[in-house]
């Protein structure tokens, strides 16, 4: 085991000893009908994925069938398909993932995680990557510009 394997391995631990991201996940649900898989076994892999800087959904259905979430999730299941996976995100309970995001941001403030504005002084910032915003030609500065 390298040592980003370790830090991964020590981030997960983290996550689930502060935050208790795993127990939260279990309320997690999504409108598919007989599922055979959990949406929180799910949610787990596309979290994991996340953490480990996935890009696509195309990257998670090679990292699936090259078995690098085999010994990451618990031996009780099995790994749910890209297919799987895509069915339940677009049904899932946004609901519940507000409340763990919530969650996640008050034990942050409360832990004093983001002292000042940063975490050990880098600045935390969200992209949003899905290129709803976005012009090819703009015309002036205010083309530039996304109102709501």
């Amino acid at each position: 085991m390298n040592s980003t394997d370790n830090y991964f391995v020590k981030l997960i631990k983290y996550v689930k000893k502060v935050y208790h991201i795993d127990n939260q996940i279990k309320y997690v649900t999504d409108n598919r009908l007989n599922p055979t898989y959990k949406t929180s076994q799910i949610i787990t892999i596309v979290l994991m994925g996340f953490l480990l800087r996935m890009q696509s959904f195309n990257e998670l259905k090679c990292m699936i069938k090259s078995g690098e979430f085999d010994t990451m999730v618990s031996c009780n299941y099995s790994i749910p398909q890209i297919d799987t996976i895509r069915s339940s995100l677009k049904t899932v309970n946004l609901n519940c993932l507000r409340r763990i995001n919530n969650s996640i941001i008050k034990k942050a403030v409360r832990n004093k995680v983001l002292n000042e504005g940063t975490i050990e002084g880098y600045i935390v910032v969200a992209i949003d990557g899905t290129n709803l915003f976005n012009t090819k030609n703009p015309h002036c500065n205010d083309c530039i510009k996304t109102n709501k």
